[in-house]
C-alpha cells in the first residue's frame, strides 16, 4: 500500500469541516492573527506525521507551516484566506 493515500469520512458520510484538498489551499492568502499578510499559499506537503503548508513569504523567501489547529486555527476558503499563529521565529527559519 506504499504511494497509496487513504481518505476517511466521518460516521454521517460527511467528510468534516476540517478537511481540504490541496488544490483548495494553494493560492490563498496567508495572514497573521492581526491580519497582517504574510504571504500565499504555493504547496501542501503531505507528510506521515503532519503535513506542511509551503508559503512563499511577502519579500520573496519560503517558510513552512506544520498543518496543524494550534499553528493554523483558521482555514476560510469563501475569504481566500489561511490565519497562521507562527511561534516567533517559526518564519525566520529560512534566512539562515
Amino acid at each position: 500500500m506504499r504511494g497509496t493515500q487513504l481518505l476517511g469520512a466521518a460516521p454521517d458520510g460527511d467528510a468534516g469541516e476540517d478537511a481540504w484538498y490541496a488544490e483548495d489551499l494553494i493560492g490563498l492568502t496567508v495572514v497573521d492573527p492581526q491580519g497582517a499578510e504574510l504571504g500565499t499559499v504555493v504547496e501542501l506537503h503531505d507528510r506521515p506525521v503532519q503535513d506542511l503548508l509551503e508559503v512563499r513569504l511577502v519579500g520573496g523567501r519560503t517558510g513552512f507551516v506544520p498543518f496543524v489547529e494550534q499553528l493554523v486555527p483558521d482555514v476560510d476558503i469563501d475569504a481566500g484566506r489561511i490565519v497562521v499563529d507562527a511561534p516567533p521565529g517559526l518564519l525566520d527559519l529560512s534566512e539562515a
